[in-house]
């Protein structure tokens, strides 16, 4: 499914990046973020409004 979530995107960044930066087993995880971000999938909340403007 090809989706785009909007999400407190700033907090949750920093959550994962923590959680699974202090542990190895969740490199997967991290990587799978990393990805989502790159390829816009997980925007910024703060974008909502402008994504709905122009879609």
């Amino acid at each position: 499914m090809d989706a785009v979530y909007h999400v407190l995107y700033d907090e949750l960044d920093a959550a994962v990046r923590r959680v699974c930066g202090e542990n190895p087993k969740l490199q997967t995880q991290l990587d799978d973020w990393v990805e989502m971000v790159e390829q816009k999938r997980l925007r910024p909340y703060s974008e909502l409004v402008t994504d709905l403007i122009t879609t």
